[in-house]
């Protein structure tokens, strides 16, 4: 399994920034909604209707994931 990801990695086209602990280039927690859609991202709300959550993704960065709660980013991760 891990293999796969590092090959999967090592294809995809490399990112225009580093990934740290506060975000990935213009991608920071706290980015609102309105700048993930100028990003190109798209947004897949939570099944559950009583909680605030949405699990967003952008082509600019494949294999990054985002957790959007209240409007702005709560979490960024990789798969």
């Amino acid at each position: 399994m891990m293999l796969g990801l590092i090959v999967a990695l090592a294809a995809a086209a490399p990112w225009d920034a580093p990934l740290t602990l506060h975000g990935i280039g213009t991608l920071r927690v706290g980015t609102p909604v309105a700048a993930l859609r100028r990003m190109g991202a798209t947004g897949e709300n939570y099944p559950d209707p009583d909680v605030d959550c949405a699990y967003w993704h952008t082509p600019r960065w494949p294999g990054l994931n985002m957790t959007v709660s209240g409007g702005r980013v709560v979490r960024i991760e990789t798969e």
